[in-house]
């Protein structure tokens, strides 16, 4: 019987980064929710485009999980703390 396959080291990287990716776009949402809920009608489309990248985007591929993140990181600077 062979024991269970482990995960590859490239694997858990890319892992820990869609990870960070889905944390940083929970934040960007959770912003977003407060600017619409202030009557910013375009957060809530924006908030639909953060969702939409999130569900796209591969996570086996180290490259688009990087440009979102680095996208999604760039709106939470401009969104403020």
């Amino acid at each position: 019987m062979r024991p269970p396959a482990t995960p590859s080291g490239w694997l858990l990287g890319t892992i820990a980064q869609f990870d960070a990716l889905t944390d940083l776009a929970n934040l960007v949402i959770a912003r977003l929710t407060e600017a619409a809920a202030d009557g910013n009608s375009a957060a809530s489309n924006e908030i639909i485009r953060v969702r939409r990248g999130l569900r796209e985007v591969d996570p086996r591929d180290a490259t688009s999980v990087t440009t979102l993140a680095s996208s999604l990181s760039q709106r939470a600077a401009e969104l403020g703390p």
